[in-house]
């Protein structure tokens, strides 16, 4: 008479057990991604908001001369919404972007802007004045380019040279000139970073290229948002 194999025994097992541990182990991972889901959405809320309100950091007078990392995430959403205002775009349909409120007046516009850099793409948000005359400054906000070399396009200094340059006059677009770093730049020249041209020069194409696309699209000839 033929001896009787207990299941634990039998050849299918392992099978079902490692379809049972599966099975554990991805509703472990998918438990564990909605109690995280919530938390990377509200991280990313606030550092959009964070960097919005940096790029104004000098007309919020309720700084007075705070950096806006020394405030509380509720203090923060506070001042996002006492300042900024989000709208939207018909071209492209469904394109965001923000406006800088103050005593009634705007102050400026910020928009989301990207290019292709080196390894990754590059995106940054850019202020521009309400006349679309001059640059307030520019945030790059995710890039994934080479550490010491295009990822340097995130350091202080290369952000902040952007401020004040010239976008738009008369009919003309201004295009920016690149030199090397540690010279001089005149009034239309930013200097690049060493060893980076192509990250560099991805900057200078989202906020020229693009902006003067979304500027010709919906703002220029009239057009009011």
């Amino acid at each position: 008479m033929k001896e009787k194999i207990s299941f634990r025994d039998s050849r299918f097992y392992p099978v079902f057990f490692m379809i049972i541990l599966s099975a554990i182990l991805t509703f472990i991972l998918a438990f564990s991604y909605q109690l995280s889901k919530d938390r990377v959405q509200m991280y990313q809320v606030l550092s959009l908001q964070t960097n919005l309100l940096d790029l104004f950091k000098g007309e919020i007078s309720e700084l007075n001369n705070k950096l806006i990392n020394d405030y509380t995430p509720d203090e923060i959403n506070k001042l996002y919404n006492k300042y900024i205002t989000k709208r939207t775009l018909q071209n492209p349909l469904g394109f965001h972007y923000y406006e800088f409120i103050q005593n009634g007046n705007r102050s400026g516009y910020v928009f989301l802007v990207s290019a292709k850099g080196l390894w990754s793409t590059i995106k940054l948000l850019v202020a521009i004045d309400p006349d679309f005359s001059n640059y307030l400054g520019i945030k790059i906000i995710n890039q994934g380019e080479t550490p010491g070399l295009g990822a340097r396009i995130t350091e202080d200094w290369f952000q902040e040279q952007f401020t004040g340059k010239r976008f738009h006059q008369g009919d003309k677009f201004i295009k920016l000139q690149m030199i090397e770093e540690g010279e001089d730049p005149e009034a239309d020249q930013v200097s690049q970073i060493t060893g980076a041209t192509v990250s560099s020069k991805a900057v200078i194409t989202a906020i020229q290229d693009e902006l003067e696309t979304l500027y010709k699209q919906n703002f220029g000839s009239g057009k009011v948002n």
